[in-house]
């Protein structure tokens, strides 16, 4: 009895879409990329999950991560590095119970909890020893808030850790207001503003921004803006394309023009003609169009037209008198404009992109206009460099 050929038709998808399975797992695994073997043979399972080839491959790729895992976990652990460890093993958990649902064999879900429990103990008990040989010292550092974070992130709710962590944030956090040095460059008075917007938006944790007679102040944010330095080229040749090309000749109607010429046959067809008995080919006229050479040339012109301001921001702590934050750099703004001009037969034009003629080209924006552009990008740039420095 022969089988439906809708049917024939799905059994052959079916297998060119797990055999697919089965090749980009094994080019995967090849590479030791077991991660991404393995979300490729749990594909294939789902579309046929009685193929043994791929369920074979599955359980290879799965429990060498597996065993890479527990080797990891087991290496951090011998070197005290508790809370690291609790992280791949959470990743082993999670895989762990994947395979259990999938009648896999695997690690005993039940005895991982049991280890993430231990782990958990020795880890706490670490931050906890940190974090009190970290309060004997007379400073503070970012490190001791993220110390204190994680041991209030694995001790769950602790009224006394949280007033701990928050006692130490206010160590850290500095309040300071925006100064712009006497000597900068007048639009430089003009970002205090912008800048304690762009910081604010951020919401930073370690840092705030309050008003200059502030008695909270402990920090001081100082600017400075450099002369804008202006490059102008006016107009230069940026490229020439001069070539030659062949065309058609034409009248002046412009029609192509065409010359009628004689072609006689070749002595081989008269001397096999002859050797045939028949009477030899005669000359034959054909029409053939006359060819010219043409030249053109395209010439680009570029305009540019840049502004570039220096700049140099200093975060002073008043509390220790240092620099937690100091860079500098500058930002720079440009107007370009172009257009092309070509030479030439008018035939030997091509498409060309841009615009023809002087007068067709964008005029560059004016040096304020650039400066004003500048300055409206500035406080985003500033802002990211100083949280990032400070954090």
């Amino acid at each position: 009895m022969k089988r439906p050929a809708g049917i024939m038709g799905l059994l052959c998808l079916l297998c060119a879409g797990c055999a697919s399975h089965l090749s980009a797992g094994g080019t995967y695994q090849s590479q030791d990329r077991l991660p991404l073997a393995v979300e490729y043979y749990d594909a294939g399972l789902a579309e046929d999950p009685n193929n043994q080839a791929i369920k074979d491959a599955f359980i290879v790729a799965e429990q060498t991560y597996q065993w890479r895992l527990r080797r990891q976990i087991d290496r951090l652990v011998e070197a005290h590095s508790y809370l690291q460890a609790i992280k791949v093993l959470a990743e082993l958990q999670e895989r762990a119970l994947r395979m259990q649902d999938l009648t896999l064999p695997s690690e005993d879900p039940a005895q991982l909890d049991r280890e993430y429990t231990r782990l958990k103990r020795l880890a706490l008990t670490q931050l906890e020893q940190d974090l009190d040989t970290r309060a004997n010292r007379s400073y503070v550092l970012n490190t001791d808030l993220r110390a204190c974070r994680q041991l209030l992130a694995l001790g769950g709710q602790d009224s006394l850790l949280e007033r701990r962590c928050q006692k130490i944030l206010n160590s850290l956090k500095l309040l300071a207001d925006i100064q712009v040095e006497p000597l900068s460059y007048p639009e430089g008075f003009h970002l205090t503003a912008p800048l304690q917007q762009a910081i604010t938006l951020t919401n930073p944790e370690l840092l705030q921004i309050v008003p200059s007679g502030s008695e909270r102040k402990n920090a001081t944010i100082v600017l400075y803006l450099g002369t804008p330095q202006v490059k102008d080229t006016g107009w230069f040749v940026a490229k020439r394309d001069a070539y030659r090309q062949w065309t058609k000749q034409l009248d002046r109607r412009g029609r192509p023009l065409k010359k009628t010429i004689t072609v006689k046959p070749s002595q081989a067809k008269i001397d096999a003609a002859r050797k045939a008995g028949q009477n030899p080919p005669k000359p034959q006229k054909k029409e053939k169009f006359l060819w010219e050479q043409i030249k053109g040339e395209y010439t680009h012109y570029e305009s540019l037209r840049s502004v570039e301001i220096p700049y140099r921001v200093t975060v002073r702590d008043q509390k220790t008198q240092t620099d937690v934050a100091r860079f500098d750099g500058s930002i720079q703004q440009r107007s370009q404009s172009d257009y092309y001009h070509f030479k030439g037969d008018p035939r030997a034009r091509k498409s060309v992109s841009g615009n023809e003629g002087r007068h067709q080209a964008r005029p560059l924006l004016t040096v304020s206009a650039l400066i004003r552009q500048a300055r409206e990008a500035l406080p985003d740039i500033l802002s990211k460099t100083i949280l990032a420095q400070i954090d």
